[in-house]
């Protein structure tokens, strides 16, 4: 509720690029639950940044006395 209030984020009634979800009965007798995001991603805003790999990371940290994992949690958010 606090971010509808920032209007960070906001409530929609209807529409019609939600991901459809369809439920599959296996052969093994389990449910498993599908979901089709080609609506979805055909809207969503791509990012210009693409995130590292875990190895690009990895590789910068080596020459490094210490990492903070703070610093990236608090850029995060």
């Amino acid at each position: 509720m606090k971010l509808i209030g920032m209007n960070f984020i906001y409530p929609m009634e209807y529409a019609e690029w939600l991901a459809s979800i369809v439920l599959v009965m296996k052969k093994n007798g389990k449910i498993y639950i599908y979901r089709d995001y080609q609506y979805l991603n055909k809207e969503t805003l791509k990012d210009p940044f693409k995130l590292p790999n875990k190895d690009t990371l990895l590789d910068d940290m080596e020459d490094k006395d210490m990492y903070s994992f703070i610093d990236r949690f608090l850029g995060y958010n």
